[in-house]
């Protein structure tokens, strides 16, 4: 995801994104994991927006039933994240 497209950082919260394991090939390793942003700030050191997820696993859990794991929150640059629906 673009950092510079989005002035308000409240946008991102709620997005479902992707993060995919690249091996130091720079190859999709074929592993990756869900989750939903649940906060966004500019780190003006990196000149960057960074955010909190919460990671799910490889799959979404079904709607409406409890996940089989705890959901992992962990930070991330946004750009290292991919959008998904």
């Amino acid at each position: 995801m673009d950092d510079e497209d989005f002035d308000d950082l409240s946008q991102l919260i709620g997005k479902k994104v992707i993060r995919r394991n690249i091996n130091p090939l720079d190859k999709d390793d074929g592993t990756s994991e869900v989750g939903v942003i649940v906060y966004a700030w500019r780190d003006f050191e990196l000149n960057a927006v960074d955010c909190y997820v919460a990671f799910l696993g490889e799959d979404w859990p079904k709607l409406g039933e409890k996940p089989e794991h705890k959901p992992n929150i962990l930070r991330y640059l946004l750009s290292s994240l991919e959008e998904i629906s």
